[in-house]
Formats: C-alpha cells, sequence, structure tokens
C-alpha cells in the first residue's frame, strides 16, 4: 500500500488535521461526560486525501483529551505520530472498516451498557423514537464474537457487518458506530444508547411497542437534512437568523448543553 504523506493536499493541510484533532478530542469529552465512553473505546476519522486516520481515547486524560493527545496511524494499523503511548489493539476495527466504507469517516467503538444489553439479550432495537431513528435507518447486525478486535479477520467480521449499517453489536463487548464526519457519528451514537433506554421503557408498558416505520424514518431524514441551518424555509431560516455565529452542529449544541448543567450545579 502506498501511504499518502498527510499535510499535502486539500482538506489535509496542517491547520485541517489539527480541527480534525479538535473534533476528534471534542467527541472523547461529550461522550466521557456522557459516561457512555470512560476509559474504554476510541473514537477515529479518516484525514482526507491520505491513508492516515486520527484516533482520540479518555484512557490516559480522563476525560480531559485535546487535541495533542489524538494519535496518528496509517490503514496498516502503525503508529505514525502522536503522544508517547501504544496504539490501541483495536486499531483493525478502524482500518478495515473504512477500507470497505469509503462514504464514511469516521468510526467510534465504545461499550454502551444499555445497547449491550439488547445484543446480549439479543432482542432488536427498535426505531421507538424518530429524533433518534437514523441509526437504524439500515439495521443493527450484530458480530458473534466478545473477543478483542486485534486481528485483521476480527476487523474484517466487524467491517463486514457496517457494510450497509450505521451500527452494529459486537455481542457481549460493545458498538461500532460509523459516520460522515466526527460530528454525525457521535450523534448517531448517542441516538443508539438513547434507543435503546427508549425500548426499554416501553417494554416496561407493552410486549409489544409500536415503532416507526420505515417510510417514517425516510421522511424525518429528508427533512431534519435540510433544517435548521441549511434550510431557507420558514420556520427554520428564521431560527437561523436569530443566532448568528452559532456552530450549528450536533456537538457544538450538546457541548452547550452539558457545560450549562455543570454551572448549575
Amino acid at each position: 500500500m502506498t501511504t499518502r504523506q498527510a499535510g499535502t493536499g486539500e482538506g489535509n493541510s496542517d491547520s485541517a488535521i489539527k480541527d480534525l484533532k479538535e473534533q476528534v478530542a471534542h467527541s472523547c469529552r461529550i461522550l466521557y461526560d456522557l459516561g457512555l465512553m470512560t476509559y474504554l473505546g476510541h473514537v477515529t476519522v479518516r484525514i482526507p486525501g491520505t491513508d492516515r486516520l486520527l484516533l482520540g481515547f479518555n484512557r490516559y486524560t480522563y476525560g480531559n483529551t485535546t487535541a495533542d493527545d489524538i494519535l496518528t496511524f496509517d490503514m496498516d494499523a502503525k503508529k505514525v505520530d502522536g503522544p508517547d503511548v501504544l496504539l490501541p489493539y483495536e486499531t483493525f476495527i478502524y482500518t478495515e472498516t473504512l477500507k470497505i466504507r469509503p462514504d464514511m469517516n469516521s468510526v467510534i467503538h465504545l461499550h454502551m451498557p444499555v445497547s449491550l444489553a439488547f445484543g446480549v439479550g439479543r432482542r432488536e432495537i427498535l426505531p421507538l423514537y424518530i429524533h433518534h431513528s437514523e441509526v437504524l435507518r439500515f439495521g443493527l447486525p450484530t458480530v458473534d464474537n466478545p473477543l478483542l478486535a486485534s486481528t485483521v479477520d476480527r476487523g474484517q467480521s466487524i467491517a463486514r457487518a457496517l457494510k450497509e449499517a450505521y451500527a452494529c453489536h459486537m455481542r457481549g463487548h460493545g458498538q461500532v458506530i460509523v459516520g460522515r464526519s466526527v460530528d454525525h457519528a457521535t450523534a448517531l451514537t448517542l441516538q443508539l444508547e438513547e434507543q435503546a433506554k427508549m425500548n426499554l421503557l416501553a417494554s416496561q408498558l407493552s410486549p409489544n411497542p409500536q415503532p416507526c416505520t420505515q417510510t417514517e424514518v425516510e421522511e424525518f431524514i429528508y427533512e431534519h437534512s435540510r433544517t435548521p441551518f441549511n434550510s431557507t424555509i420558514e420556520p427554520y431560516s428564521a431560527i437561523r437568523s436569530e443566532i448568528p455565529g452559532v456552530d450549528a452542529g450536533h456537538l457544538a449544541f450538546l457541548s452547550r448543553e452539558l457545560k450549562e448543567r455543570k454551572r448549575k450545579q
């Protein structure tokens, strides 16, 4: 494999890579604050125009991950740059998944308890809540192996499960989620655990809770993709004009919400 050097093309300048590292670190902090990714789990993203990836985790930072903590590695799962720590054993999850999914750029692996319980319990997570339905758009397959994805073969089995889907179970282990960007992958990660919680609650009230239909999910995703900040249609354009200069990304909103919660405590 020929490795193209980072920093030599559009989208992979030093400033662009620094911004990607900030995004990865931001996702790590968000997931830590929500209790979804403590010392286990990783957030990765592809450096555009290269065969290299960035990886962040909270193992050594206790949720205070910064851009300086982000590792760089290549598609052969070999460390290229970053702090003096070892690359995680499960790097093959990211290399093999991004090889098979050129349409995706970010992969997150973590161990969310309610989603994990559904995977072990062989219970389907239904799209009960429309706002958290995108992650289930293409199903939620299970990789029937709880061991660390520390080999190419195990990484490839996860990649195959994610060939069409946004997320998969690793039975008795955790979850892997893909997204177009760090923001998108993080949003889908949060959706999966929240949808699992809703399924758990609904199952206490009814053995057959009513899921949103595939048509409803598709229509919601279509409408949501236009709103609120990339739409010229009222009332969404009014929302946009009310808060000029505010980052519209999912992580930015969630970060502000978490900061406000901490301020009030």
